[in-house]
């Protein structure tokens, strides 16, 4: 599976916004894979095959934010625009 192999399959991230923008920039396994929307085994098997970027720690993959976000399709900049969006609407309220 490619990169773009994993941008169609790649479901929405069952984070909340808020949670995608506290994520720290280098990222676990399974925070990877809750965003990608694909199992602990799809992933290390995309990282086995280097369909996908990572890092190795140890015996641990580590990914970068930024770009496991990319290939979701999912803007940082868009989610910190419509998370202070909401903060702003809750203060007038």
């Amino acid at each position: 599976m490619n990169e773009a192999e994993a941008k169609k399959s790649a479901k929405p991230a069952s984070f909340t916004d808020e949670e995608l923008l506290r994520l720290p920039l280098v990222l676990n396994s399974k925070q990877a894979a809750k965003i990608l929307g694909c199992s602990l085994s799809k992933l290390q098997s995309m990282c086995r095959d280097d369909a996908i970027e990572f890092q190795r720690l140890q015996n641990r993959f580590t990914f970068n934010r930024d770009y496991i976000f990319k290939l979701a399709g999912i803007s940082y900049e868009s989610l910190y625009k419509s998370v202070s969006e909401r903060c702003l609407a809750r203060e007038k309220v």
